[in-house]
């Protein structure tokens, strides 16, 4: 039998990884805190990890990118990957979006797919 637990764990097979979550959210935190233009917790469901980032390119945006991360559906939340979104900011001009799965052992996996739900809102709440 296969311990799926172990399989997934990416970072305990990685010589002190222990030490990234806490540079990736200061990382992010920073960004955050300099960034131009950023909406935070914009809902797309009824539960308190249904919330998504939003950062704006300094220019009218052409498009969108969604980073979806689902941390095994455990750990961590969006606030540690804001800082992702300066290549599009800059680069793109695209907006970048932020947003969580929800995590186990609250939902199961087939649950975790309200995030497309974010879309329409998105479209409703910035229209282009």
């Amino acid at each position: 039998m296969r311990d799926w637990d172990d399989a997934f764990n990416n970072m305990g097979h990685v010589e002190e990884s222990d030490a990234l979550p806490g540079f990736w959210a200061a990382r992010a935190a920073a960004y955050r805190s300099d960034a131009a233009r950023i909406e935070v917790d914009i809902p797309f469901g009824p539960s308190e990890r249904e919330k998504f980032d939003l950062v704006w390119p300094d220019v009218e945006p052409k498009g969108l990118v969604a980073f979806v991360h689902g941390g095994f559906w455990m750990r961590p939340d969006k606030s540690y990957w804001t800082d992702i979104a300066e290549g599009t900011r800059t680069r793109g001009p695209g907006s970048s979006m932020s947003a969580p799965f929800r995590q186990c052992p609250f939902d199961q996996v087939a649950e975790t797919s309200s995030m497309a739900s974010a879309m329409p809102i998105l479209n409703a709440a910035h229209p282009s």
